[in-house]
Order: C-alpha cells, then structure tokens, then sequence
C-alpha cells in the first residue's frame, strides 16, 4: 500500500484539520509538522492546489535514500534538496554524509539547501530541482522514520496573484487569506465536481445545472472565498449587504476566469451574487437545494490597539445581535447533514487572547446547529495584529 507524507503549513492544527476532513480514512499518523496517509490515492498538482493547508506532499519510500538519488538523477552532477521533519541529528551532517556517499560513486553532487535550512516552496519553485535532480524528505514519529520524495509542492506565485494582484482589493473590508479561505472550504466538504482524483464523491444536483455542492459566502466581501470555490470547480454564490462590494466581488471573479482559466458548463457561469442583509430572511427561492455556508462574518471595527474591557464587551454584544438573526436565517436555507463553517474574532495581545462568548455560540445551537470541532482549537493569526480568526464548523442538524 502506497504511502504519503503531507507536509504542514505554519498553522498545524489547520492543516490537520484540513487532511481529516479531505482524507478521513486514509490517515495513518499526524502530527504538528506532518501527516502521513496511505492508500490508492491521485497526488497531482490539482490535489496540491486545492490545500490550502499543505506545503508539499511526497510519496514515501523503504530503500537506501543515496539508490534513490542515484536512480533519479537527471544530469551527471547531481543536484538535491533535503528536509528534515522531528529526529536530533543535525541536517547538515545528513547533508555532507549523502553528499560524500555521492562522491564514493563517482558522482559529484551539489545540495539546495541554504544554511543548511529545509526547503522552502519558494525554493522549489525558483530552482526547479523537481526538473533537475530530486528533494528529499526525512520524517520521525513515535520512534519511527519515514524517507520520502516530494511529487508536488504549493504554488506560491499562484496564491500571490489572487492575493495581490486582483482587480479590487480594499484593507478596511478585511482581507481572507486564499489560503484560509480553501481551507474553510475543505472543512465544509463540499462535493466536487465531476473530475477525478481523491476529492470525487456522489455528485448531486446543485440547482444550477452544475454537478457539485454549491458554495455560499453571505458577507462575501471581496469574493475571496468565492473565487477559492470556482477554482475548484464548485458553483458558488455570494450576497453582501453593501452594493459595491457585490460588484467588487463579480470583477473579481471575472478576473480569476480569465487569468486562471476556470472552465464552465454549456457556457453558463456557476456564479451567483446579488446585494443582501444576512440579518434579513434569506430569499429561499434563490438558493439551490445543496449548499453549504463558507464565511468569514463580520469581526468588528478595524483596531490599531487592544481594546480594554468594556470595548471588547461591546463589540461582541454587537456581532451577537447581527450572528442570532442570520444563523436564525441560515438554518431555513442549508439541508440537514451539510455544514456552516465560520470565522468569529479574538483579540490577541502578547500571549493573552479574549475569545468570542461561548454562551452567544450556544444560542446559535439552538438555530438547528451543533459545533463539530473543539472550540479554540482552530486559531488563525498574523503577527503583530491585534485581531485574530477563530475558525468553528457547525452542522446543520
């Protein structure tokens, strides 16, 4: 049975989360700096795509890590990369060791890493080590080692663009990570559309026309999340109760088509935005009969410092009263078994962190949902900001 090990992104417990929710039986071992899942699975460079969580996956291997160089090798000097992920030997002695085992067969070998550090995604990409020689994986869990090659790697430069580089981009709205955003969306499991690979699963009908889950972000903001959903290939929706952001939302979305070259079905666009108040009832008609909710809600006034006591208490008094009406809202729109999934804020200043009431989260229940993940073990936060993302699954029951 095929091994393969995903390597983690900054945020463990995210990626984790993520590679559960894509892979569930086929998880093996995880731990914070690594998973390692087996089975028949179809590890290409869409699968990388689609994981916001995961840096690069590479398949693992039992032989002598040099044979596998040595058989890999493209060019007669032969040029590697070497991660190391747990272990207490030093990557440099493992690096000169392979390098001078190289030289004993006759082969002279130069290695990628700079400071004897492991292998960035963006290293991999400028390199183009994949093309010319090999990288390497060195992993250790439970007393266990794991060798691997890596297949794929994350695509920075991709995830820059949409990022950085879309038609509308705007600070004070607030800017999802596309990152975060295809994370969230795995955390929902959609079903994908029909393409093959490891996300395939019964196809349902969306509505539309469109094979797949429909995916619905009601603050859609700059379309961030809707544009992760067409990426895949999903129908999305979107609504914000502010015109100009519903607009922002559709030219950024025509941008991602164009530049990314997103197919269509019969020529139709699987997109659907229109301007709403989340507070008000949700216009059932417009609504597919499959969706699942993947938002980033609102998080409070922009703040340059902590806020003391009282502020704290007021901002989250007020997300409460606009979060009751549109879960109450929401659970006429979303069928039983599918999934909300969410941001709520926290404020962060050192090492202390005031999360979002628990006792608001409860009422929300009472809407028709449950909580499916433990609450503060979904954390997303940017250094030196003093507002971070919590992340909450909720199940439509």
């Amino acid at each position: 049975m095929k091994k393969y090990i995903f390597i983690h992104g900054k945020n463990a417990s995210l990626s984790r989360y993520e590679l559960q929710c894509v892979f569930g039986k086929h998880m093996a071992v995880q731990t914070d700096l690594f998973s390692v899942l087996e089975g028949e699975l179809t590890v290409d460079q869409a699968l990388m795509d689609s994981l916001g969580g995961t840096i690069k996956i590479c398949e693992v291997f039992d032989r002598d890590p040099v044979d596998v160089i040595l058989n890999e090798a493209r060019n007669e000097k032969i040029l590697f990369g070497l991660s190391q992920y747990g272990g207490h030997e030093r990557l440099s002695d493992i690096l000169q060791g392979i390098k001078k085992k190289l030289k004993n067969h006759g082969r002279n070998a130069r290695f990628l890493n700079n400071n004897y550090a492991n292998i960035t995604s963006g290293q991999l990409n400028k390199s183009f080590v994949l093309d010319k020689g090999i990288d390497l994986i060195r992993c250790f869990s439970k007393g266990k080692e794991y060798w691997g090659k890596t297949i794929v790697f994350q695509d920075i430069d991709a995830y820059s663009k949409r990022d950085y580089d879309k038609p509308r981009r705007d600070m004070k709205v607030g800017m999802m990570p596309p990152k975060l955003a295809q994370m969230m969306i795995n955390f929902a499991r959609p079903v994908p559309p029909l393409t093959p690979g490891p996300l395939q699963g019964e196809n349902s009908d969306s509505g539309f026309g469109y094979a797949g889950t429909t995916i619905y972000d009601p603050f859609c903001g700059l379309g961030t999340t809707l544009m992760e959903g067409a990426l895949r290939g999903n129908p999305v929706m979107g609504s914000d109760i502010k015109g100009r952001l519903v607009h922002s939302t559709l030219e950024n979305l025509t941008w991602l088509q164009k530049e990314f070259q997103i197919p269509t079905t019969d020529n139709r666009q699987p997109i659907t935005c229109f301007q709403h108040d989340a507070t008000q009832p949700f216009p059932e008609k417009k609504f597919p009969k499959n969706l699942v909710v993947v938002t980033e809600g609102y998080l409070g006034p922009p703040l340059l410092r902590y806020p003391n006591q009282q502020q704290q208490k007021d901002i989250f008094d007020l997300l409460h009263v606009i979060n009751f009406k549109f879960f109450l809202g929401l659970s006429q729109i979303i069928p039983k078994g599918n999934r909300l999934v969410m941001t709520f804020p926290f404020f962060r200043m050192k090492e202390e962190k005031v999360f979002y009431p628990e006792k608001y989260l409860r009422e929300y229940e009472k809407a028709g949902f449950t909580i499916e993940n433990d609450l503060r073990s979904l954390l997303y936060e940017r250094e030196n900001q003093v507002v971070g993302r919590e992340v909450l699954i909720f199940d439509r029951v």
